[in-house]
């Protein structure tokens, strides 16, 4: 055999730029169009994909609302990407070759080479979903647009991924860039540009000429790069090609050609199946191997694991003979994949000319009922040797597919069909019995894991025929039931975590004596029944739903609190709209498809009458909101730390004292409420990329909804309106209402006049709930509520878990943690909490006569001044109270607020022109809006020493430091990284305290200084390699947290 081989190998030609066929024509017949993508014309695409999954929901334990409230997810258990989008598009894709009508092929002389792959955004970007949260090998990719050059703008069809299999071994612990995959889909709503008119391509005239109502298009996706430090983080290698659609075909698969498989289903070998087709009329043979080779660590095919690939047919003998070396096979040519670019210009699709190596007409006239076959060879002393077959076609030449689709969501009660079709050696087969089973024992890797254990159970909630067969057209449709999985289920938690069952079912045939299993299976969601209530309510049903969302995918932050009632009701015309797109839409609510359409019809329901009802108390719901207030004080310390950081030494000194007392007390806010979370029994989790801040990013617990946080350098301006506002209390005098720069927005603007003995202006919030002590309030009503049912039972902590004074950093007595053990200890931490934050009492600014609060220290530093306190006499003449209107320029020359700062005299005279109003601190009175007005016994005013601020004392930081804009400057990359791990090693220095080992704060406080000296050097470190510090763009810190493992030295 040997010998003939030689022989057949001269007479072979090269496999891309195959010799010319010339057809008696170029017209397209419906025939040429059954060979889909493999056929001509066609052009491959090279580039990568960029996926931004949502991996915290992928792990069933982290469905678990009851030890993930707040959220609670651990790092370990919470993927490479919880933040994720679940975006989905190519990256840097181009046409790099292109076949045409004759058969001939090439990677250069025509206009649409080079031409870009991308996607259209007429909307949101396109969304890859995984059919359950568990299942990440049926993931479909919805509401995708290609657009290739200027020329052509098409829809991708959602179709689910097929043949995932571990194509890259070298990078075992890396599974996502060990993988391979592969989608097939129809290209619809086909658009012709008007692009250059001067734009001239062969390729493009054959294809407008055919006139294809569809495309069609497949893709390989590998090498997906889940490593968070990587350059290429999240992007992954991209071929394909695309060529006309026959209106009969399948959508995910292909009807009319044929299948080589792998030695076993899942392709546990150097080699996966690959469909080829056959064009009788050009003597062309195509196969399609760009998910079918093992690669490298870098994208290259080793010739020694793949040895030399021969091509060729074995005669129709009819018979399930074995076969190996010794067979008796007529061979077609070589795989050259070795040829530089191969795998990019041609997207593993390979053409080989038939008309001189099958120059037999007997073996021609064969053709359409040989079985393919491609033989591994390896050079041994010189001379080609087989090694053995490793694709082989089967001998009965059937293959089974599914036409639409192969995944389905389905709510208790619901029918539908499921069409296949079967095909023998590429031609519809009638008479073919299909089945479907929910498997055995043995679960091939590549359909998510075992399934006869957490899958495909109970059975009872899937019904469907024994079998059918195909009719004349090889066309059968399954008809399917869904019921409540619920009911009779083994594994009742796992259908209660997900609202719902994931069913794998296998498809086998059979036909005259011979029985197989299809190379592909059905996956189908079952919701778990339920009852939409007549009136829904936000505590009964609407929290209970979203509050897995808003802890499963914290992207969602950044648009709307899912767990907080005013955050959805603000957005709830936004919500409405999203839940309300078809599910194949991109913007469609929740992206993860993971809602049944009874549960969304609730949702739509509620949000057209948004009922809020009333929330039974639980020790759950206080943990929660623990959780939530743990999170909130740890996102105050980035941006505070990193004003701070931003200061040249022996500058701003007053300003950097008052901002470090801040970030001291808000250390200690974390301690207490982390005390008061182990008290009630729960377990602080802060070192997780759920519950660790992002920033520029909205605050925790519904805090100050519109506010966005971000790091930047310090200044004025930044300490107003991020700082002040995240401090700012929950009600003001008139003074403080009438500095709020929102002008008609969040709060009220307006002063009341006073009823009470003299003049005054009285001042309230229009609204309160945005403030810091809104959401303690919230605390403690839960606290003193279950209290009051539960009695001391509900502080079932231990003692030893909490910090105290002894663990603790400081000279203040007052500032020191200490155990909560009753309500009493608990609402004394609450009080110290919010009134450290925004005072004790609206009349005066400080915190129990000891010190500042938080606003007021910030405020000081904005204005300028130092607050000084005095008795309500003795004001002077020139500010006596008087009931008439002030005037404009009255309005400036009583403002307290830093007398000399011309942005402030103009600032009030602004207010004045629009409210008629000014703020003046005659007589400090303050009023709730349902309350007799009260006289307060002190004033205050803004009028004490100077605080001088210099922006010369401050490193000019680029504002919301990342990685990736320090690029240019390795040494602030490398600065930038040790950072990040040492802010990463103190979150899990700070949990470790939380979780029981309170000595450890020892530890956690030196990483905090190293960590502040650090971000000192960031600050210096210019973005440029060699530029100027003073001048900059600086690099800055970055207070990202990266879940790496710590170990554990317990």
């Amino acid at each position: 055999m040997e010998t003939f081989l030689s022989i057949v190998l001269i007479l072979c030609g090269q496999l891309v730029n195959v010799p010319a066929v010339h057809a008696a024509s170029n017209s397209r017949t419906s025939e040429r169009l059954k060979h889909s993508y493999l056929g001509f014309p066609r052009l491959h695409f090279t580039g990568y994909f960029h996926s931004d999954p949502m991996t915290a929901n992928n792990r069933l334990i982290n469905h678990n609302m009851t030890r993930n409230r707040g959220p609670r997810i651990q790092a370990d258990s919470e993927g490479f990407n919880s933040v994720g989008t679940g975006n989905f598009m190519f990256y840097n894709a181009y046409v790099s070759g292109v076949c045409y009508m004759d058969g001939t092929c090439t990677s250069q002389d025509d206009e649409i080479l080079g031409q870009s792959v991308e996607d259209w955004f007429d909307r949101a970007p396109a969304k890859l979903v995984d059919i359950s949260p568990t299942c990440d090998t049926l993931s479909n990719i919805h509401g995708m647009k290609l657009q290739v050059g200027q020329i052509i703008r098409a829809a991708l069809t959602p179709t689910p991924v097929q043949q995932m299999w571990p194509r890259c071994i070298e990078t075992p612990n890396l599974s996502t860039f060990s993988a391979g995959a592969q989608f097939k889909s129809v290209l619809t709503n086909v658009t012709w540009l008007d692009g250059d008119p001067d734009f001239q391509s062969q390729f493009v005239e054959e294809l407008r000429e055919s006139d294809p109502q569809a495309l069609a298009v497949k893709f390989n996706l590998d090498q997906y790069d889940s490593r968070v430090a990587s350059d290429k983080f999240r992007l992954g290698r991209l071929v394909g090609t695309i060529g006309p659609h026959h209106p009969d075909d399948s959508i995910p698969f292909m009807r009319f050609t044929r299948q080589l498989q792998a030695g076993d289903s899942e392709c546990t070998e150097p080699f996966c199946h690959a469909p080829f087709s056959i064009d009788h009329a050009m003597n062309l043979l195509t196969i399609d191997v760009g998910n079918s080779f093992r690669s490298s660590f870098n994208g290259s095919f080793n010739t020694q694991t793949l040895g030399r690939l021969y091509v060729g047919f074995r005669p129709a003998l009819g018979e399930s003979s074995e076969v190996d070396c010794n067979s008796q096979v007529v061979y077609a040519g070589e795989i050259n994949y070795t040829t530089e670019y191969w795998y990019e210009r041609t997207a593993g699709v390979v053409t080989l000319n038939l008309t001189e190596t099958l120059s037999g007409k007997a073996v021609k006239e064969q053709l359409h009922i040989s079985p393919l076959v491609i033989f591994k060879y390896k050079k041994e002393n010189g001379t080609l040797v087989c090694q053995k077959p490793v694709l082989v076609e089967r001998h009965h030449g059937l293959t089974v597919g599914a036409m639409v689709t192969n995944t389905y969501r389905k709510e208790p009660g619901e029918a539908w069909t499921f069409q296949l079709f079967a095909s023998k050696f590429g031609v519809p087969q009638p008479g073919v019995e299909l089945s479907l089973n929910f498997g055995g024992e043995h679960c091939p890797m590549q359909i998510c894991g075992p399934c006869t254990t957490g899958f495909s159970t109970p059975q009872s909630a899937l019904s469907f025929p024994p079998f059918v067969v195909t009719d004349k057209g090889g066309f059968a449709n399954i008809p399917l039931m869904a019921y409540d999985p619920m009911e009779g289920a083994p594994y009742p938690h796992v259908v209660e975590l997900q609202g719902s069952q994931l069913y794998l079912l296998f498809i086998n045939m059979s036909f005259g004596g011979i029985s197989d299993a299809a190379l592909f299976h059905l996956g189908a969601r079952v919701f778990q029944i339920y009852h939409v209530p007549d009136t829904p309510t936000w505590y009964d049903h609407v929290l209970p739903t979203l509050e897995s969302y808003h802890n499963l995918f914290p992207v969602m932050r950044s648009f709307v609190y899912l767990s907080d009632y005013n955050s959805v009701l603000e957005n709830k015309d936004k919500m409405k709209a999203v839940l309300s797109l078809p599910i194949d839409d991109p913007h469609h609510m929740p992206t993860t498809r993971d809602l049944s359409k009874s549960k969304r019809k609730m949702l739509l329901g509620w949000l057209e009458n948004p009922i809020l009802g009333q929330p039974a108390p639980s020790i759950e719901n206080l943990r929660s909101l623990l959780q939530q207030a743990l999170e909130l004080e740890l996102s105050t310390i980035p941006p505070y730390l990193t004003a701070l950081m931003s200061i040249k030494e022996g500058f701003n000194v007053e300003t950097g004292r008052r901002i470090k007392s801040v970030v001291v007390q808000e250390m200690l806010h974390m301690a207490l409420v982390g005390n008061l979370l182990n008290a009630v029994g729960g377990s602080p989790s802060i070192a997780s990329t759920l519950n660790a801040p992002l920033y520029p990013s909205k605050l925790p617990g519904g805090v100050r909804p519109d506010l966005v946080v971000s790091l930047q350098k310090l200044s004025r301006e930044y300490i107003e309106t991020i700082f002040m506002e995240i401090e700012k209390p929950s009600q003001l005098l008139c003074s403080e209402c009438k500095l709020d720069l929102s002008g008609d927005g969040f709060f009220q603007q307006t002063c009341l006049a006073s009823t009470s003995t003299g003049c005054g202006h009285l001042c309230s919030y229009r609204d309160t709930r945005g403030a810091i002590s809104t959401f303690y309030n919230r605390i403690k009503e839960l606290l003193i509520t279950l209290s009051e049912t539960k009695g001391a039972t509900i502080f079932t902590g231990n003692v030893l878990t909490q910090i105290n004074a002894t663990f603790w950093y400081g000279r203040d007595a007052a500032l020191f943690p200490f155990a909560i053990v009753d309500l009493q200890s608990a609402l004394k931490a609450i009080e110290i909490i919010t009134e450290q934050g925004e005072g004790s009492d609206v009349c005066t600014p400080v915190y129990r006569s000891h010190d500042l609060s938080h606003y007021f220290k910030f405020a000081e530093i904005v204005y300028g001044r130092e607050v000084r306190i005095s008795s309500g006499s003795g004001l002077g003449e020139d500010r006596a109270c008087t009931k008439k209107s002030y005037s404009s320029d009255t309005c400036a020359k009583h403002s307290l607020l830093n007398p000399g700062r011309p942005e402030v005299v103009e600032n009030n005279q602004k207010r004045f022109e629009r409210n008629g109003k000014c703020s003046p601190t005659e007589e400090n009175v303050y009023t709730p809006e349902t309350e007799t007005p009260v006289k307060c016994e002190t004033i205050y005013s803004y009028s004490g020493p100077r605080i001088a601020f210099s922006s010369e004392g401050v490193w000019p930081m680029v504002p919301n430091p990342t990685v990736g804009k320090f690029k240019n400057n390795s040494m602030a990359v490398m600065m930038a990284d040790v950072f990040t791990r040492m802010y990463s090693g103190l979150l899990y220095c700070l949990q470790k305290c939380f979780y029981g080992f309170p000595t450890e704060l020892r530890n956690c406080i030196g990483l905090m200084h190293a960590l502040y000296v650090q971000g000192q050097r960031l600050v210096q470190t210019p973005l440029i390699h060699g530029g100027n510090p003073d001048i900059g763009p600086n690099a800055g810190p970055t207070f990202r947290f990266i879940g790496f493992e710590l170990g554990n030295d317990d």
